[in-house]
Order: C-alpha cells, then structure tokens, then sequence
C-alpha cells in the first residue's frame, strides 16, 4: 500500500497558505512582516529566526523550526533583509528547504499502525507489513485488529506449512509465528532459515508461549531466537502486572487478569527487558534486540487454553506494532 499523504490547511498571521502532506511552503509574499528580501540575508551566525524587520547584527533571536523554501540565507553578519523565517542552520541559501521534524510535532497524525517518515519538506504515513503465520480464530483477530490499526496484514499458512517461501519474508516488517493447539508440529528448516535471516537483517518477530518449551534444547536455526529460555514448567491463568510504560499494551490497565490463558514459566535472557509479568515475577512479555531485530515474546498459549480475550489481543497488536519498529 502506498504511502498515505496528509493535508490541511492554516492561517499565518497576513495569509492563507497551503500545508500539502503537511508540508510548509512560505514562497509567496512575506511583504507585511517587513522581513525577507529575495536574495536572502535573514538568519545569523546562530540560524535563529528573528521578528524584527530591523537588519541583524549578531544573528540573535527566537528560534525557528519553520521549513524555509526561498529568501533564506546569508550570513547574518552583514544584517541585510532581516529574515522572519530563518533556517535552523543558519546562512543556508539558494532556495533549498530545510527538514522539519514534522513527526515530532503531528505523529497523532498517523494511524497507529503506520510509521511516520520525515521527507524533505513535510511528512509521509506509510504502514508497517506484517505476516501471520496463523492458526485458528485467534491469529485472525489479531490480523483485523492490526488492519483496523492501519498496518498492512499478509496472512500465512500455519508455521508447520510454512517454508519461508509461502509467502516469503521480503518486504515484511514483522513476522508473528503462533504456536498454540498445534504446538507439537515442527516448521521447516527452510522456513526457521529465512526467520533467522529476517531478524539478523533487522526484521521483528512475535513468538507465543510454545516458542519457549518447544526451543529447549533445541539446535535448529529459529528456536533460540527469544528474549528468554524456558524454566521446565508450564500453568495456567495469570494477573498481568505492567512493569514499566511500554508501546505494548499502553492503553490497557497496568493490572488485568486472564483466565483463559495458559503460559510458560521463562527465565529472561541477560539483556531482555521484561515488560509484563504474572504475580510470581514469572514474565509475560519479553523483548530483545540482542539478535539485530525487534524480538517479542509474548508468554500466551494463545489457541491451546481457548480464544484470546480483548487485552491479550491488544497485546499481541502492539507487539507485532512494536516489533515492526513503531514505538520506542
């Protein structure tokens, strides 16, 4: 899916201009505020913007962040032209506009499930893509809940038919591989290769509950791609307790309980950063980037112990969102 372009329009001060993909263009007549001659001169040695009409002479003033398209420039030294708009680095001529961190200052702009891009003037929203490898009821209504939120969705085969190819891995942001009712069935070699490759290059990944036990012990090229190891023991339902402010499950209460889930009793790895975890300290969510990419490990038996409740799917959404490289 392409990129979607934002719009709207402002009103500054005299005029009316324009903000296509909120992008600023200041070329028209800037005559009222007395400011900026065509060749340039506003700015000083510092890049700060200045107010007055009067010439600069020590490049001083209340910083700028506006995107400057013409009459910027000089070096502020000689205080000709007395630039309303300065660019952020000051003396930069030409005509050429200067980047704005419009993510910063419109991120709510985009959906939740789409990476804003800062472009040369102004700022793109573009979504993440992810691919399920599902199983049952339960993946699919993490895949509408991430459509809802604006990412684009490829749903795969169950992990045990997926053999890196069907679909492949390129172009993906995420991959989220469920091990639930089918827990026992093996993915094959050529499918655990192209995970391993996907994560070394800096693709994410979301793993389940299963994704523990079933990597005790083993050697194959996917399994111990997990931000914890398994502890020998396994239970069933649990109270969610928020250990920090994290992009997954930020909107939920940073207490809930589920009695339906069934999890695995992990151990983090040195380096993962544990965000959930049950009252016996044991984690529910887990992230690592010890192995290039965004891994998530999310301590849920998902379709084993029955279909996952609104805060489980929630969960999930976010960290397949957060493994797509959203959030911090």
């Amino acid at each position: 899916m392409a990129g979607r372009m934002l719009g709207r329009v402002a009103t500054w001060m005299v005029g009316t201009f324009l903000i296509g993909a909120c992008t600023v263009d200041r070329t028209g007549d800037l005559a009222d505020e007395g400011a900026a001659s065509s060749a340039g001169g506003g700015g000083g040695a510092n890049g700060a913007a200045v107010t007055s009409p009067a010439a600069v002479t020590a490049g001083v003033g209340p910083a700028s962040t506006t995107t400057v398209t013409s009459g910027a420039g000089g070096s502020g030294a000689s205080g000709a032209g007395g630039d309303t708009s300065a660019s952020s680095s000051g003396g930069a001529g030409g005509g050429a506009p200067v980047p704005v961190d419009e993510c910063a200052e419109d991120l709510d702009d985009c959906l939740r499930g789409e990476r804003c891009m800062d472009l040369e003037v102004g700022f793109d929203c573009s979504p993440v893509t992810i691919l399920i490898l599902e199983e049952s009821d339960d993946s699919k209504v993490v895949a509408e809940t991430l459509t809802t939120l604006g990412a684009d969705v490829v749903e795969g085969p169950e992990f045990g038919d997926w053999d890196g190819t069907n679909p492949t891995l390129a172009g993906m942001d995420a991959l989220v591989w469920f091990e639930g009712a089918d827990w026992y069935r093996f993915m094959p070699l050529a499918g655990q290769t192209a995970i391993a490759d996907h994560v070394a290059a800096g693709g994410g990944l979301v793993r389940t509950a299963f994704g523990a036990s079933n990597a005790y012990g083993a050697s194959t090229p996917a399994q111990p791609i997990l931000p914890v190891t398994y502890d020998l023991l396994a239970g069933s339902d649990a109270t969610w307790t928020r250990d920090a402010p994290h992009f997954i499950g930020e909107s939920l209460a940073s207490g809930f309980r589920d009695d339906v889930m069934g999890w695995s009793k992990v151990k983090p790895r040195d380096g993962a950063v544990v965000i959930w975890h049950d009252d016996a300290d044991n984690p529910l969510v887990a992230t690592t980037d010890a192995f290039v990419g965004r891994v998530v490990y999310v301590n849920h038996d998902v379709t084993y112990g029955g279909p996952i409740g609104a805060e489980a799917t929630t969960i999930f959404a976010d960290a397949a969102l957060w493994a797509a490289g959203l959030g911090r």
